[in-house]
């Protein structure tokens, strides 16, 4: 997702000069002219981008759902820069990106600047991929069937061993013998 006929920035040098302009006007047409935002997505490559928002956000280390809005804003954010527009954003300064972005106003500023069909596409892929989640996951009947399948070799297991045994003992049994002390029993 090459945004064509571009100058990369990066954040630091973006807010930087951004804080340079004294005015509103200036600020807006500085915006205006370094902002430069992709054309299109390809809709398979959104879903990958929500998917790893999701897994980053929503999933603790054992695959867990718990859920953390405030992480899933910031990867929401990262994603909008770092895939969207020519601001170049470094993942392992990203938190001090964020906030410099934040304090100067940018995150908000950027969003607005984008045009409507990325953010719309990319708030309703993020919307759906979460109520996925929630739904095959989440609710009553996901959770039920996925415990199901998460222990059901162990109670075959087990069940295995039980009838095994059963099997086991029943062959050791006087069947003819119970049978005539039971009659036996019931003539007294």
């Amino acid at each position: 997702m090459e945004i064509k006929n571009t100058i990369e920035i990066d954040v630091k040098n973006f807010v930087n000069r951004y804080s340079k302009f004294n005015t509103t006007t200036a600020k807006e047409s500085y915006l205006k002219t370094t902002v430069k935002f992709v054309d299109y997505i390809n809709f398979e490559v959104v879903e990958v981008l929500c998917d790893q928002i999701l897994a980053n956000s929503c999933y603790d280390k054992n695959g867990n759902i718990k859920i953390n809005t405030c992480k899933k804003y910031v990867m929401y954010i990262y994603t909008i820069f770092n895939q969207y527009t020519n601001i170049t954003v470094h993942s392992n300064k990203w938190m001090e990106e964020f906030n410099l972005l934040s304090k100067a106003g940018l995150i908000e500023a950027v969003c607005q600047l984008m045009p409507e069909n990325l953010i719309t596409t990319l708030d309703s892929v993020l919307k759906m991929k979460t109520d996925d989640m929630m739904t095959n996951y989440y609710e009553p009947h996901a959770f039920i069937s996925n415990q199901v399948i998460k222990y059901a070799p162990m109670i075959h297991g087990v069940i295995d061993k039980f009838l095994g045994g059963i099997e086991m003992i029943s062959k050791e049994v006087d069947w003819n013998g119970l049978v005539n002390v039971l009659k036996k029993d019931e003539g007294d």
